[in-house]
């Protein structure tokens, strides 16, 4: 208990990270959830024996807006029920029929995506070690560069996944072909830079803790 409130600070900044990461798992699997089920209710609300091939699936789409969509806006949103004021769109989900989706794409797309939750859930109970393991004292040990560089890997992992679920992603939408006039449209992902980031300097600690305890047993030996 003693050591639990010397490392306070620690403590609680850890329990920020932790929550933070098990909410970027938490929000994307909700949002994609309840989309996905939507899109389902949607595909059967007008005819409940529809086929297979003629559900809807929803897909995440950015809209990159051209000069013309500037000049003259083809979409408008309504002010206070009295005006309405042109607007660009730049984020939105298609509903795209299931038979013109390419089954592989998607599915790589999925599976990359549920491995990276997977990843990240490891990821926390490393750190949650890692973090107990500080609290009891053993700091400079030996196990936690083992930790942390694996902490690091795993980050690293983790966001070359999402950057393989956005290749698919890309290819999907290139795939179905959507056109639209006054944007361009693009599969809506970013490149994990945060996660690589992360990964490298935690890797980045992991060797210099080892550095520091070899040159600590050094010193103990020339003692």
């Amino acid at each position: 208990m003693e050591a639990f409130k010397r490392n306070t600070t620690i403590n609680v900044l850890c329990g920020l990270i932790i929550l933070i990461l098990a909410a970027s798992v938490c929000l994307p699997v909700y949002r994609f959830s309840v989309a996905f089920g939507y899109g389902l209710s949607a595909g059967f609300e007008e005819d409940g024996n529809r086929n297979e091939e003629e559900i809807s699936i929803p897909v995440n789409v950015v809209f990159e807006p051209t000069l013309k969509s500037y000049a003259a806006p083809s979409d408008s949103i309504e002010v206070s029920g009295k005006e309405r004021y042109p607007m660009l769109l730049t984020q939105g989900v298609v509903m795209a029929p299931s038979d013109r989706m390419p089954v592989g794409a998607y599915a790589v797309s999925l599976m990359c995506s549920l491995c990276a939750i997977g990843i990240t859930f490891a990821l926390i109970i490393a750190f949650i070690r890692f973090i107990v393991s500080v609290n009891r004292g053993q700091i400079f040990d030996s196990t936690n560069v083992v930790r942390l560089a694996r902490i690091g890997w795993m980050l690293i992992a983790a966001g070359l996944l999402e950057v393989c679920s956005g290749i698919s992603q890309t290819f999907l939408v290139g795939a179905i072909g959507f056109v639209s006039d006054g944007y361009m449209l693009k599969a809506s992902w970013l490149p994990p830079f945060s996660e690589m980031l992360l990964g490298l300097f935690a890797l980045m600690l992991a060797a210099i803790w080892k550095r520091g305890l070899a040159m600590q047993k050094e010193q103990e030996l020339t003692i």
